[in-house]
């Protein structure tokens, strides 16, 4: 994919900017974008949005920032094969890999710095220290180790997208392109380096090129529905809300259980005046979800929806996005 970087404009330039704040992607092996991003607004460390007036986009979890909740997409079923250690009784690797797989991050955290420190912690296992460390927000520990990690030969592909997205959270622009370029050179039909790629250039400012690497991340991985949910959001906050609404449908048929799609499709519906339609996708997202945030858009549209209302003016906020969502199961650590 070849991507023309444009001259960011300031109402896209500071779309971008609350996205990397307020999300992105988890890895099961979130945050993660498909290979990790979060249910939080896009780009880096995300600040948290307003209940009810956000819609979601790509990955936007860890911490509100990139919060590992929401910030993961698909959770990464890859098997570790032979970068996953001989485990005994006893080796704290294989009781930390456990600790991942059953959501216990901070344990995880523990029993994988303590493999490393024995020298027993294979290249695998240092990986999900990264993602743990990252969803536990310890974010300069887990962008150096996920460094040392991505650094390694052959390359991890995941390792280099996951870098990225913590490097989102981080503010640190410039730095998750250079570990997103590393990830596309390493692997360039991986779908999750595409959809991370995205996020950065939306952080740049470049809604054109954030738009083409969602579409190129979607095509990839078609069974993948947050690269869509990331281009919705993107729509969304650029003001094409019947774009938004189309794409958005799509995610939710990739995935009838993707509650960041929801609520996003709801805003879409909300600013189109499909108070109705509106208030159903908003439901479905908080029934999903149950956060708290969730069910204050469906509170606030189901009363549009009864009193018919006249449609407000479309909030400024940033949407959800899976960048910024991870989940503790999932290795790959996007959301977004």
């Amino acid at each position: 994919m070849r991507i023309l970087i444009h001259r960011p404009t300031t109402l896209v330039a500071q779309a971008a900017i609350l996205l990397i704040a307020g999300c992105t992607g988890p890895d099961t092996g979130t945050p993660a974008s498909g290979d990790g991003v979060l249910d939080r607004p896009i780009p880096a460390a995300a600040a948290a949005p307003t209940a009810g007036s956000e819609p979601i986009p790509a990955g936007r979890n860890a911490s509100e920032r990139s919060d590992p909740a929401e910030a993961a997409e698909t959770p990464d079923t890859t098997s570790p094969g032979d970068e996953t250690a001989d485990a005994t009784a006893s080796d704290p690797a294989r009781e930390g890999r456990r600790a991942w797989e059953d959501g216990d991050v901070a344990a995880a955290v523990r029993l994988l710095r303590q493999a490393d420190r024995l020298g027993k912690a294979s290249r695998w296992d240092r990986y999900l220290l990264g993602l743990a460390l990252w969803k536990q927000g310890e974010l300069e520990e887990a962008a150096a180790v996920l460094e040392a990690v991505a650094a390694e030969t052959p390359p991890l592909p995941r390792a280099a997208v996951n870098l990225a997205r913590v490097r989102l959270d981080m503010g640190d622009v410039p730095g998750a392109r250079d570990a997103a370029e590393r990830a596309l050179a390493a692997a360039p039909d991986f779908a999750p380096a595409h959809n991370v790629l995205g996020r950065v250039l939306l952080a740049e400012g470049d809604a054109h090129g954030a738009a083409s690497a969602f579409e190129d991340a979607a095509r990839l991985d078609p069974e993948d529905p947050w690269p869509l949910n990331n281009l919705g959001y993107l729509f969304l906050v650029t003001g094409r809300a019947a774009e938004a609404a189309r794409v958005l449908e799509r995610a939710v048929e990739r995935d009838p259980e993707l509650a960041p799609a929801w609520n996003n499709l709801a805003l879409a519906r909300e600013r189109l005046g499909e108070l109705a339609g509106a208030r159903d996708a908003a439901e479905r997202a908080a029934r999903l979800s149950g956060l708290d945030r969730h069910r204050a858009t469906a509170a606030r549209l189901e009363r549009l929806a009864r009193t018919a209302a006249p449609q407000r003016p479309a909030p400024t906020v940033a949407p959800e996005d899976n960048l910024a969502e991870a989940g503790a199961g999932d290795p790959r650590g996007e959301g977004l």
